[in-house]
């Protein structure tokens, strides 16, 4: 129907989680708990063919978390700095909801009985800001992300993100977002159908059928 947004692969990141800090019952809301992030491992990267190139690593973060009265959900607000590889520093921050069904809950609560999550349990908005010209179209655009937990005995547990960008049905979209890059059909299906969406489920609500139609629609069109 038309109206609605599409997803885009954009980016994954990884962040790996230090021991949570009770902070306790606080005059804002509830019982408030901070999840630092460490440097060494944490990193956010674009997905291939993605047309703005990051490769950044996290300088430093963390996760404010609030629990919902009912106990059904958590709350997270999270802000970062990660730095380029190309030197530029980019502001990160996201807020999202969990919600807590036995794998996030045995993950966040230190159960030796954790294990790896599936995508979905976590959904995120961040917002990127930054000072890099070659980056600024990450301050232009929405992105939203599906999320898991990663369990690995003797190492911390990560978060892995995998972000993608929304955008309106109209093709038009693509135009302006591969206006970086030297665009032709081939580069554009291609960079599409090597997506990590064919891996997973974590680019969910993307229709390879209906975008396959748009380029088909567009490129006679254009080409």
């Amino acid at each position: 129907m038309a109206g609605f947004p599409k997803l885009i692969p954009a980016f994954t990141t990884h962040i790996v989680l230090d021991p949570a800090i009770s902070v306790g019952s606080v005059s804002k809301s509830g019982p408030l708990t901070v999840a630092p992030f460490t440097s060494e491992n944490s990193f956010l990267r674009s997905e291939p063919g993605y047309p703005v190139k990051v490769d950044a690593v996290f300088v430093h973060g963390s996760d404010f978390i609030r629990g919902d009265p009912s106990g059904k959900h958590v709350r997270l607000d999270v802000n970062s700095v990660l730095k380029d590889a190309s030197g530029a520093y980019i502001s990160y921050k996201y807020s999202g909801i969990i919600d807590m069904k036995p794998g996030p809950t045995a993950v966040l609560t230190g159960s030796s009985d954790a294990k790896t999550t599936e995508f979905g349990d976590v959904l995120t908005h961040v917002l990127f800001e930054t000072g890099s010209d070659e980056l600024k179209l990450m301050e232009e655009k929405v992105y939203v992300a599906s999320g898991r937990f990663i369990i690995e005995a003797g190492k911390p547990p990560v978060v892995e993100y995998v972000y993608s960008l929304i955008c309106l049905e109209n093709f038009g979209i693509f135009q302006e977002l591969f206006s970086h890059v030297p665009p032709s059909y081939g580069t554009l299906k291609g960079a599409l159908s090597k997506s990590s969406l064919a891996r997973s489920k974590s680019f969910f609500l993307m229709s390879l059928h209906s975008l396959w139609s748009m380029i088909e629609s567009y490129s006679s069109k254009q080409y």
